[in-house]
């Protein structure tokens, strides 16, 4: 039982480590900027990449706090809207929430959430325009 603690104690200063010896500033990223110590959200926006290139997939965010009950009433237009261009509507699993914060023993930094959906819907924005989620999501509600 006494080995638990020591791994445990040895796997927080090796990430420890591994934090100091990372750049501090922020990468611009296609979500924005992200702290290069958020190795998650830099992991997904690749991983986002990645699968965008088999399938296109359309994402509902839902921001941290929304209370709107009706916020979905639009979403069988907006499937059907995403069908004929191929591209599938799923919600993220997860709130969109900022104020998620990395402490380490010398300062701490913002970690973004939602990485992966909001790359994904990224990509949908650089591939058929600028507003195309937006523009979407507005043709949808207003059916």
């Amino acid at each position: 039982m006494k080995i638990i603690p020591f791994l445990f104690i040895f796997y927080n200063l090796t990430i420890v480590a591994q934090q100091n010896k990372i750049d501090k500033k922020p990468v611009n990223t296609i979500i924005g900027m992200v702290y290069k110590r958020d190795n998650n959200c830099i992991s997904e926006i690749d991983r986002a990449k990645k699968d965008f290139k088999s399938k296109e997939v359309y994402y509902n965010v839902m921001p941290n706090g929304y209370t709107d009950k009706d916020h979905n009433r639009s979403f069988p237009f907006l499937t059907e809207l995403l069908k004929k261009k191929g591209i599938q509507f799923l919600t993220s699993p997860e709130t969109d929430d900022d104020s998620y914060w990395m402490k380490t023993n010398n300062d701490s930094y913002q970690i973004k959430t939602n990485c992966y959906y909001k790359a994904s819907n990224e990509l949908l924005n650089i591939k058929y325009g600028a507003n195309f989620t937006k523009n979407i999501e507005k043709t949808a509600d207003s059916l």
